[in-house]
């Protein structure tokens, strides 16, 4: 699964930066050739001036008004540039807020790979407390966890998840098999769980208790093992709205960067 895993990210990964590098390739093009045009046309202007020897003619304005597009080219070219780079490091700062400073040079590796964390591959009612940590909300987790609905959306929440993992990995019998136990051990362990609370249903009042004490000790551990495993709360709330805020700031200012660079290249564009 690991190997598969990291086959996936780096092929997700190559496909995205193949993308985003002919983006970028035909965009730097397109921008070289449009700065070679008004340098020609700037040339031509500047000689025509030049031989007729009128310091006051028509070109002076159209050699102006493209000098002012060639620096605005530059400018916002440089600024676009500048914010993509600190947008870039913001990202960094998103990764590392959740995860140790470590995990962005582990090539290769997923969450839950670089923390440990291993789907369970045993039928039980300790299983299903382990799957509902990653599937169920954390607002929802003091609620009606073993509920028929709370079951259904965990369910559909890991055949999404499995589902994305079986369109990334090479369709070995190896790699489809091991998705479809993931699927199979929670579905079967919601089994367990649903059989259990029909089955209080029909015992004495201390019994049924005694049933959902125990429950609740096996919720509590799972619990306990997630936030020893990931500790996501470590930091104050207050903290996660300011790098909310800080990276908003920048992925805005870089958005409005970048129109304005394209505004100076339509602008430029015009002037030809």
């Amino acid at each position: 699964m690991e190997k598969a895993t990291e086959r996936r990210v780096r092929a997700e990964m190559q496909s995205q930066m193949e993308a985003v590098r002919k983006e970028m390739e035909m965009r730097l093009f397109d921008e070289r050739k449009l700065r070679a045009d008004i340098e020609n046309k700037l040339q031509d202007l500047r000689t025509e001036s030049s031989a007729s020897g009128n310091r006051l003619n028509d070109n002076a304005d159209a050699i102006a008004s493209l000098e002012a597009a060639q620096q605005q080219l530059d400018d916002t070219g440089i600024s676009a540039a500048a914010l993509q780079e600190v947008l870039a490091d913001q990202a960094a700062n998103v990764v590392n807020f959740w995860a140790d400073d470590r995990f962005l040079e582990a090539t290769g590796m997923t969450y839950l790979q670089y923390y440990g964390f291993e789907w369970p591959t045993e039928v039980s009612e300790t299983s299903f407390y382990t799957f509902a940590t990653l599937l169920c909300p954390r607002s929802q987790w003091d609620g009606q966890l073993r509920s028929k609905s709370s079951r259904r959306h965990m369910q559909r929440e890991l055949r999404e998840y499995v589902e994305s993992e079986r369109q990334n990995l090479a369709e070995s019998e190896e790699d489809v098999s091991v998705l479809n136990d993931i699927i199979q051990t929670f579905t079967s362990s919601c089994d367990l769980i649903q059989d259990g609370e029909e089955r209080a249903a029909q015992m004495t009042p201390e019994c049924a208790q005694k049933w959902l004490d125990e429950q609740e000790k096996l919720w509590s551990a799972a619990k306990a093992a997630f936030q020893a495993r990931f500790t996501l709360d470590s930091q104050p709330p207050l903290q996660h709205f300011r790098l909310i805020n800080d990276f908003a700031d920048t992925w805005r200012a870089q958005k409005e960067a970048s129109e304005k660079n394209c505004s100076a290249i339509a602008q430029a564009s015009s002037l030809l």
